[in-house]
């Protein structure tokens, strides 16, 4: 159980960029064009879908340090606890990720 864990937790992406990619890689073709067609402030509509699946996948929850200081190093303002610097809130963090990924369709 623990060797499945550990296995499923080094394939966390280890920064923001590499998680961008991953997510726009296993995006179908029809949840891309409806990302990039949001409009920036109804990106929250994708918290509860593919925010929850970076939550999860990504290791937000479960304390993924390395996308974390990530986070951290790029969007401080957006991502820290508020009550503690060296963690990110997951909610918050995902949320980043899915603004960052809709940037980069809209450049495509």
């Amino acid at each position: 159980m623990m060797e499945a864990r550990n296995r499923y937790r080094e394939a966390w992406p280890k920064n923001v960029d590499e998680a961008i990619e991953r997510i726009i890689s296993e995006l179908s073709e029809e949840d891309k064009k409806t990302l990039k067609n949001s409009a920036f402030n109804d990106l929250i509509q994708f918290h509860f879908s593919l925010g929850m699946w970076i939550r999860n996948r990504f290791g937000l929850w479960n304390y993924n340090k390395i996308l974390a200081a990530s986070l951290i190093e790029k969007f401080p303002e957006s991502v820290i606890k508020l009550y503690d610097s060296k963690h990110v809130e997951p909610d918050s963090a995902s949320m980043v990720i899915i603004e960052e990924v809709w940037r980069k369709l809209k450049k495509e």
